[in-house]
């Protein structure tokens, strides 16, 4: 009797069979953290290496570039994301303002 190869390795296989269109390029991590943005407060919805996504009650700009912060608890500390972004949309949900950034650069620090 054949064995039957793991769905990974048929996907690699034949990836003729999934004509579907992949539009991420870096993978979104579902995460509610902190974030200042235009001297506003929010919380983070997702992030990803390339974005992030968050609600505020204030709102931006499409096109305009912001900077941001995010606080970060992690097991050796808080950290913090500084950076600078592009608002790519922006959509109303009630009194908040869901906002998407792309990233155009940022760096880690320590909070302490």
């Amino acid at each position: 009797m054949p064995t039957a190869l793991p769905v990974t390795i048929l996907i690699a296989m034949t990836p003729s069979l999934f004509t579907f269109p992949i539009r991420r390029r870096y993978v979104r991590v579902e995460a509610a953290m902190p974030v200042r943005c235009a001297g506003m407060t929010g919380m983070t919805r997702n992030v990803s290496e390339g974005g992030l996504y968050f609600e505020m009650e204030s709102t931006v700009d499409v096109g305009s570039e912001v900077s941001f912060d995010v606080e970060m608890n992690t097991p050796l500390g808080g950290m913090k994301l500084k950076g600078s972004g592009q608002v790519l949309r922006k959509e109303q949900k009630g009194s908040r303002t869901g906002i998407a950034v792309k990233v155009i650069e940022s760096r880690l620090e320590t909070i302490g």
